[in-house]
């Protein structure tokens, strides 16, 4: 019988029985976080997303002026596709990926000329280095593991992932798991690459 095993929390090597229900747990985790996505992602959510628009557009603008034009581009968390919409009116190739069915079949029927698949960020179904640029936004305080999430980001971009994540704690959310400052973030991102 082959050993698996795995580092848990503390730094402590896991093996054979421990990882496999820590490994079962994050999945029922993955897939009950996955249900509230699929239920919430409704009209209310599309009327938040009108309230912030001018903040999404500020992000979304930002993260275009970064990249080079006629590139491809991976959008993790794309929910209703507007960043794709974005990007394709800049010349881009748009990709989006979500984890949630019901926001890529919104996207698709708003942002037809992208592409949109259902996908887990930690097990993303694209090669290494298929796309120039890999985005996120507000997206990383939602997962139960965000490093993971971002070592695959870096995994399937040629040349830069691009992601933003609110760093003030004031905001209450309850799909929020996490909340980092500056520092935490680049400690985040130096561990995942």
């Amino acid at each position: 019988m082959a050993v698996i095993s795995g580092i848990n929390s503390m730094g402590e090597m896991m093996e054979n029985e421990e990882f496999l229900d820590m490994k079962q747990h994050l999945v029922n985790q993955i897939s009950e976080r996955k249900k509230i996505y699929d239920i919430d992602f409704d009209e209310k959510q599309l009327k938040l997303f009108d309230r912030l628009k001018n903040n999404i557009e500020y992000r979304h603008e930002w993260a275009i002026n970064q990249m080079d034009n006629n590139k491809d581009v991976l959008d993790i968390g794309s929910g209703n596709g507007l960043f794709c919409h974005h990007l394709i009116q800049k010349g881009f190739s748009a990709h989006g990926c979500d984890i949630s069915s019901n926001a890529i079949i919104l996207a698709k029927e708003k942002v037809p000329l992208a592409n949109f698949i259902e996908a887990d960020v930690y097990k993303l179904p694209f090669s290494d280095n298929q796309f120039e640029v890999v985005t996120s936004f507000q997206m990383i305080e939602h997962l139960v593991e965000p490093e993971s999430a971002i070592a695959e980001m870096y995994r399937v971009s040629k040349n830069m992932v691009l992601l933003t994540t609110p760093i003030e704690r004031n905001l209450i959310d309850p799909l929020h798991l996490h909340f980092f400052d500056f520092y935490q973030i680049c400690d985040l991102i130096e561990k995942a690459v």
